[in-house]
């Protein structure tokens, strides 16, 4: 291992992932997270262009559900999670592209290992889109959350499901964006 703190030095034709540093791989992390977001809006405004906002609005949540297919399986085997509970579905949500639930974005007070409450601290979809499409926070934050919160802990877990207890819009950047209760509805 090289351990590369970047990558301003020459080419190197057999590059890997493992030559770089850890400090370095978690800011590339961190890179494609914030990328995805932003592949995300760019996908979102083409068909709002082409089809209207209401179309939009509709593959944006469809696009998500079949991701989540995709997303959430992937996840729990690489990191070796079979989901029994939503202690493990947490588990698996912080592993997610977006980077949510990660600390310091989020903290989660397990109640049981079937009830847990999720609060975001720093939503970093709700900062984006505070500075540069305020309209854009409605759809996403009740339209497309509230509803894929649960369908994403659903692909772990049948019986998932996800409470709203706060959403945006909030008074200020210092106020917390959103609170949550994971449960099982058995």
């Amino acid at each position: 291992m090289a351990n590369l703190e970047d990558y301003s030095g020459p080419l190197k034709k057999d590059l890997k992932l493992e030559d770089f540093s850890k400090e370095f791989l978690v800011k590339l992390a961190r890179e494609w997270q914030a990328e995805f977001l932003k592949f995300e809006d760019v996908v979102f405004n083409l068909v709002k262009e082409k089809l209207g906002q209401e179309e939009a609005d509709k593959m944006e949540v469809e696009s998500f559900r079949r991701f989540a297919k995709i997303d959430v399986p992937r996840i729990a085997k690489l990191a070796n999670i079979q989901p029994k509970d939503v202690v493990d579905w947490v588990k698996i949500s912080q592993l997610l592209l977006e980077g949510l639930f990660l600390q310091p974005s989020c903290s989660f007070d397990v109640i049981n290992r079937d009830h847990v409450k999720v609060t975001i601290h720093k939503c970093i979809i709700l900062d984006y889109f505070e500075k540069h499409d305020p309209s854009r926070i409605k759809p996403i934050c009740e339209g497309l959350e509230v509803p894929m919160f649960t369908e994403y802990g659903q692909v772990a877990l049948p019986d998932f499901k996800a409470v709203c207890l706060k959403l945006p819009p909030r008074k200020s950047p210092d106020e917390t964006p959103c609170v949550w209760e994971w449960v099982r509805s058995k």
